[in-house]
């Protein structure tokens, strides 16, 4: 036999592994983005899929609302770190946004600008009403101060200032 006659070719068939497909996320009360995207996540990465393809795949899984929301900030969605925040933002759990936003209310002060918007929001027609108002906001102002009442010290004689 020569041995070209032992040589033998075999067709190769390359393994082509079937493409994963994630969960449609609708981005409705009850949906939680954060368990989304990590299922997302999993199968990005059995795809062998990058940050760019994550984002671009990512509107293919995304119906109703969440594809709305979606098609409104495309432009700001520059990154897949970018889409996950803004998406966890835009769906994730109202009862920890509210505990937010009366946390940052709790630590705000009442500025100045607050007292003037009170006022233009408020319906005064004439002057009259003005001095009310302006009296109604000092007497706030005074019950706010007069709150924190001081104490003397016993023995100690009061200093007045220049």
């Amino acid at each position: 036999m020569s041995q070209d006659s032992e040589c033998q070719t075999f067709p190769i068939f390359p393994l082509v592994q079937p493409v994963r497909a994630p969960s449609i996320f609708y981005g409705e009360a009850g949906d939680d983005p954060s368990m989304w995207l990590k299922e997302y996540e999993r199968i990005a990465k059995f795809n062998r899929w990058d940050d760019t393809m994550c984002l671009a795949n990512s509107y293919f899984f995304l119906k109703g609302t969440a594809r709305l929301w979606y098609e409104n900030n495309e432009e700001n969605l520059s990154s897949w770190e970018k889409f996950q925040e803004q998406l966890n933002i835009a769906f994730g759990s109202t009862e920890l946004f509210i505990k937010q936003a009366e946390r940052k209310l709790k630590n705000r002060a009442q500025k100045t600008e607050d007292v003037y918007q009170s006022l233009l929001i408020k319906d005064i027609s004439c002057t009259s009403d003005f001095t009310t108002e302006c009296q109604g906001i000092e007497e706030m102002n005074q019950r706010r101060i007069a709150k924190h009442r001081f104490t003397r010290f016993p023995n100690v004689v009061p200093v007045e200032h220049p």
